[in-house]
């Protein structure tokens, strides 16, 4: 799952930011980066998840310091909570008996 999620997160960055090396990226292009992804209508929370995995990458190489006091992240909006419907739970409940990996979530939801 992880592995799936960093792949999903770096997409993006690989496309802008290619093979330069990470000592050229600047908070300059970091923001372009931002204000890109939001023009083709990215969410708020994605970018800044994806600038996130960025800031991980720089900080292990060492790099981040120079960036920091520059890069801000964007405002999210946080979605509200709902119920589920009969007709989802049902469905959930159904997918979750297929998927061994999720028999804790299952029992969870199942347990009174």
């Amino acid at each position: 799952m992880l592995a799936a999620q960093l792949g999903e997160r770096s997409r993006g960055l690989r496309r802008f930011f290619g093979e330069i090396p990470l000592r050229r990226i600047t908070s300059e292009k970091i923001v372009q980066y931002q204000i890109e992804r939001k023009a083709v209508g990215v969410s708020g929370r994605t970018i800044n998840m994806e600038v996130g995995l960025l800031r991980r990458i720089l900080k292990k190489h060492k790099q981040w310091g120079r960036l920091a006091d520059d890069v801000r992240n964007l405002p999210e909006k946080p979605k509200s909570a709902r119920v589920l419907t009969p007709e989802e739970k049902a469905l959930l409940l159904e997918l979750a008996a297929s998927r061994p990996d999720w028999q804790v979530a299952r029992c969870a939801a199942v347990w009174r």
